[in-house]
């Protein structure tokens, strides 16, 4: 891999035959970290979650400010953090049992919670 890093996704995985899982390699699947949607890590939470929306992977690299990797965030994540500072701490059995990370977690509508901020002049 070019720059080391890459992300493997389970659909991936699912894409090969068991019979050819001696001969297939992580490498083959390789994506260069430079091609995922990202952000600053000092990023309104707001646009990390349109970052992620326009995502093909459903996540964003979080960027420190000379642009070392510090991590990953999805719509998962993103959805229990802002639970979290609604005052709603979810028990972390109740979280694993509802733990999707292509989806926002409970139904939170976080996209159209945006588009209404963004229609009243909340934000921008």
């Amino acid at each position: 891999m070019e720059d080391g890093t890459a992300l493997l996704r389970k659909k991936i995985l699912k894409s090969v035959s068991v019979k050819k899982w001696d001969r297939t390699f992580v490498g083959d699947f390789k994506k260069s970290i430079k091609k995922f949607e990202s952000v600053n890590f000092s990023t309104e939470l707001w646009r990390a979650i349109e970052k992620i929306e326009k995502s093909n992977e459903g996540i964003v690299l979080v960027l420190n400010s000379a642009d070392i990797p510090l991590g990953i965030i999805d719509r998962n994540k993103i959805g229990y953090f802002v639970f979290n500072k609604l005052g709603l701490n979810l028990p972390p059995n109740l979280i694993s049992k509802f733990n999707n990370k292509d989806q926002y977690p409970l139904g939170i509508q976080l996209p159209k919670i945006i588009k209404l901020m963004r229609k009243k002049g909340e934000i921008e």
